[in-house]
């Protein structure tokens, strides 16, 4: 699948592996800081690579875990490919000299694309550098720089003045938990990106015919995000439970695997081609595993991260849900003093 898409979305934006200066590869992307982690992370483990007690910045895998559901690109790379190709690729992209009939059998894989061989291979030679990382980087770099701009603007209170966007900073400290101000920033960027995601996901539901879940639904901390994301894909089957779920989509999956997914395991990307896969114009719906995997990310690193004893899991997801909320909020508040502040343009203006 990602194959036959990479041609469309790296073409169309004019990247190749030996074009990289554009400047919104430059400008947009937000660079990953140094953080410390308490504990081990669970789902996210071996994508971060962070060792508890030691300080340093997670890896950019961490993005191929949220948006393709792989621990690593070069693990999505080896999934598409097959583990015979993988290793054909693998030496190409070291330079080894391989036959003809090797390069030829990778060729098939990519559909004969040839442009599409050299991206995949720069991703192995230097992930962070390829073209697909770059691409994933400016994305949600995109996202996470718009909902810093909104969030920078001064709205005011209609009764005293002040402003109402409250500073990430003060909203961290008066919650219960104890987590450093780097690591507090990043969950506060998942939050925010999730956010951005699927207001855009949502914004585009009328081209499909199944509209996905709100971040309100995805957030909800009564579950995990998986959960709540899974029981969205239930209504739609009518089922009243996972278990039934499974079977009305015709889905092969063990019995058991759904409610292993429900309360956090990684939700693997064939387990949800599988439950979509009888849904027409599933695509809004299937995005939206994007902010749901960012949420699962957001209360995991916010377990690991906390200082003191680990957050239980429903302590993590409240308060993740309570920072989605009041962005939503804000963003509410800001919308509706941009709609007032128009309207007193168009009134003050001559006619």
């Amino acid at each position: 699948m990602l194959l036959a898409a990479l041609p469309l979305y790296l073409g169309n934006m004019e990247i190749s592996p030996f074009n990289r200066e554009l400047p919104l590869f430059e400008a947009l992307p937000v660079p990953l800081w140094d953080v410390t982690i308490s504990r081990e992370l669970r789902q996210f483990k071996s994508a971060v690579g962070l060792s508890p007690c030691l300080t340093a910045t997670p890896s950019v895998n961490v993005l191929a875990a949220i948006v393709f559901g792989r621990s690593s690109f070069e693990a999505l790379v080896r999934r598409e490919l097959g583990d015979v190709e993988f290793r054909n690729l693998r030496n190409f992209a070291r330079g080894h000299v391989k036959s003809p009939r090797s390069l030829g059998s990778i060729l098939v894989k990519c559909g004969g694309d040839h442009v599409l061989l050299e991206h995949l291979a720069a991703i192995l030679r230097d992930p962070a550098s390829s073209s697909l990382v770059r691409l994933v980087s400016v994305i949600e770099g995109a996202a996470y720089r718009l909902m810093l701009f909104l969030r920078s603007l001064h709205t005011p209170c209609p009764c005293c003045g002040a402003n109402t966007i409250t500073r990430s900073e003060d909203w961290w400290n008066s919650q219960a938990c104890n987590i450093a101000a780097p690591e507090a920033a990043l969950v506060d960027r998942a939050c925010m990106v999730a956010v951005a995601i699927s207001f855009f996901i949502s914004r585009h539901k009328d081209s499909f015919s199944r509209a996905p879940p709100s971040i309100w639904q995805l957030a909800e901390a009564s579950a995990h995000p998986y959960r709540n994301w899974l029981e969205s894909v239930a209504r739609i089957f009518q089922a009243p439970d996972l278990s039934r779920l499974a079977v009305r989509a015709g889905a092969d999956l063990e019995p058991d695997a759904l409610w292993r997914y429900a309360r956090g395991e990684t939700l693997p990307p064939e387990a949800i081609e599988m439950l979509i896969s009888r849904i027409n114009g599933s695509g809004a719906i299937q995005a939206a595993v994007i902010p749901a995997r960012t949420l699962a990310f957001a209360i995991e690193f916010l377990r690991a991260s906390n200082m003191e004893q680990p957050l239980d899991d429903s302590m993590a997801r409240k308060i993740v849900s309570d920072r989605i909320a009041t962005i939503r909020s804000e963003l509410g508040l800001l919308l509706r003093d941009f709609v007032h502040r128009q309207a007193h343009i168009h009134l003050a203006t001559p006619r």
